[in-house]
């Protein structure tokens, strides 16, 4: 089904404050599940007996993701596009790097949690822990995959140099194409945290 203008304006209020809240990470289930609820909750009130799945809002906000880093990325500071800046408040960079680019998490974060796995261990040093992998699992995910993203996959090589070219249409389509890589990553680390 459809979305408004207006469900889609609470999409993104109820996911913002959530994706800033984890470092502009990737939401958990039970995130996604309290956004769904804030959409349904707007279909309630104004009287619709359809609901969304925490699928569909996940789907709707990686459109809106690549949409915005399309905008973002011609250059210009406004948009004629409705959501732009109410998307802008949760997708900038924060500090001030170009509009549309994700910032660097600082490295602390990393020292911090390798610490907090070294006490959690009782450990002193470095300690390796066995990571679940569920590889059939992965390959179910890339049989999911249309084959024109894996035939995309292998014919791009190199450091990526050629698909910016230095115009705006190259960086659009190199920022399409990380978008798309991230979603992918997104699906993988969903799966895997479902084991």
């Amino acid at each position: 089904m459809h979305w408004s203008d207006e469900e889609t304006s609470v999409l993104v209020d109820a996911w913002g404050p959530l994706y800033l809240g984890r470092n502009r990470g990737p939401l958990s289930m039970e995130d996604w599940d309290s956004v769904c609820s804030a959409v349904d909750a707007h279909h309630a009130a104004a009287g619709l007996d359809f609901s969304r799945n925490p699928a569909g809002c996940r789907r709707r906000i990686s459109t809106l993701k690549a949409r915005y880093t399309e905008e973002a990325a011609k250059g210009q500071p406004t948009s004629a596009w409705r959501h732009f800046a109410h998307l802008r408040a949760f997708l900038a960079d924060p500090s001030g790097g170009p509009p549309g680019f994700a910032a660097k998490k600082p490295g602390a974060s990393v020292k911090q949690e390798k610490k907090k796995v070294e006490e959690a261990s009782g450990s002193v040093g470095t300690t390796k822990v066995p990571a679940k992998r569920q590889f059939s699992s992965l390959r179910d995910i890339l049989a999911k995959t249309p084959a024109t993203v894996k035939e995309e996959e292998e014919t791009v090589k190199g450091c990526g140099c050629e698909l910016v070219g230095g115009s705006a249409a190259g960086v659009t389509k190199l920022v399409a194409e990380m978008t798309r890589l991230a979603e992918v990553h997104e699906r993988v680390e969903m799966e895997r945290h479902r084991f």
